[in-house]
């Protein structure tokens, strides 16, 4: 028997990552009293299994307390909606989000204090793509995400890179010139085919 407690708790997770009535928890409650929600929840992990061909999800039960450290985590959306209560430990993930919406990856520091709850989603037709949804106190710390290796990279490095992916588009366009020359070409040697009457 589930206490009331985590009853709740799963109740709000669940009415979190669903979309009800064209419009999500979050814009009929606004920033602040939906942090205020959770936060009367105390911290806690939800479980919800998402099923097959979009048949909905169940929620599988609920633990209390929050996790002892915060990873890197990642939100996918447009700048001005980067100060969000919704994060993914998944880059994959914020990546999916960032083209959905048009948006950029962002990425922020977040104090343990920021915790309000986690998500643990896993997904019955595709369990590779099982991630924690985190939903956390917005601190005004959210910056745009780059590659690790761009923080580290020299100016040349980084020149480099450049000239690289500049060669790599030219070849490409280069290549896909001459493939429509070549149909052009077939084309036209196709309509001088003189077709027995």
């Amino acid at each position: 028997m589930r206490s009331a407690e985590e009853l709740s708790a799963m109740c709000l997770a669940g009415a979190w990552v669903s979309w009800i009535d064209g419009g999500s928890l979050l814009d009929r409650l606004g920033v602040s009293e939906a942090a205020s929600l959770f936060r009367s929840h105390g911290p806690f992990t939800a479980h919800l299994h998402v099923l097959a061909d979009d048949m909905g999800s169940t929620t599988t039960g609920a633990t209390f307390g929050a996790p002892e450290s915060i990873p890197v985590l990642y939100r996918g959306a447009v700048p001005s909606g980067r100060e969000g209560m919704s994060w993914t430990d998944s880059m994959t993930g914020a990546l999916g989000y960032a083209w959905q919406t048009d948006g950029q990856v962002f990425t922020c520091d977040f104090e343990p204090t920021d915790f309000l709850a986690r998500v643990h989603l896993t997904y019955e037709d595709d369990p590779s793509k099982s991630h924690y949804e985190w939903i956390m106190r917005p601190n005004g710390k959210a910056l745009l995400w780059s590659p690790p290796w761009l923080a580290e990279a020299s100016t040349e490095v980084i020149a480099a890179e450049h000239e690289r992916l500049k060669r790599d588009l030219e070849e490409f366009l280069e290549a896909d010139d001459h493939r429509n020359r070549e149909i052009r070409r077939a084309i036209r040697d196709a309509s001088r085919v003189e077709v027995p009457g």
